[in-house]
C-alpha cells in the first residue's frame, strides 16, 4: 500500500493532517532505518548460532571432547563476543555438544547468506579448532571436507588452509606417544616438506612453472586480502591477516626455491 495513501485521504482537518504526516514520517523512518538494523541484528544472531553448531560438530567429530579444543574455542568466543557473554555461549555450546544433530540446515543458511570472505574465515576458525591439540584425526578431516563443500568452498581451499599450519596425523601422534612411553627417547614431530606445503598453500601442484606460481599468488592475494575482512569482527580480521601473511611467505619460499 502506498505510504502516502493516508495523507491523500485527509478531510482538511488541521489536526488530522498533522497526525497523518507524523504517521507517514514514522513509517518511513522505520522502513529506511530501523528495519535494516533489525534484519542485520537477526542475521548476526542466526550466524552466531550456526557458528556454535558447526563448532560443536567439529569438536564432536572425533568422538571425544578435547580440552585443548575447548580452551581454544572459549578464548576465541571471549575475544569475539566479550567476556560478559562468554558464559552464555559456553552454555549454548554445551547444549549443542550434548545434542549432536545434522548440520545440513546450518550449512545451507551459511552458503546462501554469507559472503566468500566470511565463509573462508569460518573454515579457517574450524581448522584451527581441529588442530589445536596439534594433530588432526581422519574424522575431523572428513567433517571439515563436509563443511567446506556445504558452504560452497572448493576442496583446494581447505587443503590450502591446512597446509598453513604444522600438524600431525592421529596415527603419528599415537606412535610418538608410545615411543616416549616405551623408550623414553626424544621424538621428532612429523612435518611435511616445506616445498610441498608452499605449493598447497598456493593451491597449485609441485610441477607448476614460475609463471603459474605468480598467477596463483596474484589470484590468492586478491581473494585473501585483509581489506576484504574489514566488515567482520576483530578475531576474523586477525585471521585474515594471518592467512595473508602465510600466502606471502609461501610465495617468497617458492621464489627462492625456483629462483625467479
Amino acid at each position: 500500500m502506498n505510504l502516502f495513501l493516508l495523507y491523500s485521504q485527509s478531510n482538511g482537518n488541521g489536526l488530522y493532517d498533522y497526525l497523518n504526516v507524523i504517521l507517514v514520517v514514522g513509517l518511513l523512518i522505520f522502513v529506511m532505518i530501523y528495519l535494516p538494523r533489525l534484519k542485520s541484528k537477526q542475521s548476526r544472531f542466526d550466524f552466531t548460532n550456526e557458528l556454535l553448531r558447526l563448532t560443536a560438530y567439529i569438536i564432536n567429530s572425533d568422538g571425544k571432547v578435547s580440552i585443548q579444543e575447548l580452551h581454544y574455542t572459549y578464548a576465541f568466543f571471549e575475544k569475539e563476543f566479550g567476556k560478559h557473554k562468554l558464559t552464555t555461549y559456553k552454555r549454548h555450546l554445551d547444549q549443542y555438544l550434548n545434542y549432536n544433530s545434522p548440520i545440513d540446515k546450518e550449512l545451507k543458511n551459511i552458503n546462501f547468506n554469507q559472503d566468500p570472505t566470511t565463509k573462508i574465515q569460518l573454515l579457517h576458525f574450524l581448522v584451527k579448532i581441529s588442530i589445536s591439540d596439534n594433530y588432526l584425526t581422519e574424522n575431523e578431516f572428513i567433517a571439515l571436507k563436509l563443511i567446506c563443500k556445504g558452504i560452497g568452498l572448493r576442496s583446494q581451499q581447505l587443503h590450502s588452509i591446512l597446509a598453513m599450519y604444522s600438524f600431525i596425523t592421529e596415527e603419528t601422534h599415537q606412535k610418538n606417544k608410545e615411543r616416549r612411553q616405551n623408550n623414553n627417547h626424544k621424538y621428532k614431530r612429523y612435518s611435511k616438506s616445506k616445498i610441498e606445503e608452499a605449493y598447497k598453500i598456493l593451491e597449485i601442484s609441485n610441477e607448476s612453472t614460475p609463471k603459474e606460481v605468480k598467477k596463483a599468488y596474484r589470484k590468492l592475494v586478491i581473494l585473501y586480502h585483509p581489506d576484504k575482512a574489514m566488515h567482520l569482527e576483530e578475531s576474523y580480521q586477525k585471521g585474515a591477516k594471518e592467512m595473508y601473511q602465510k600466502i606471502n611467505d609461501a610465495y617468497d619460499f617458492l621464489k627462492n626455491h625456483l629462483r625467479f
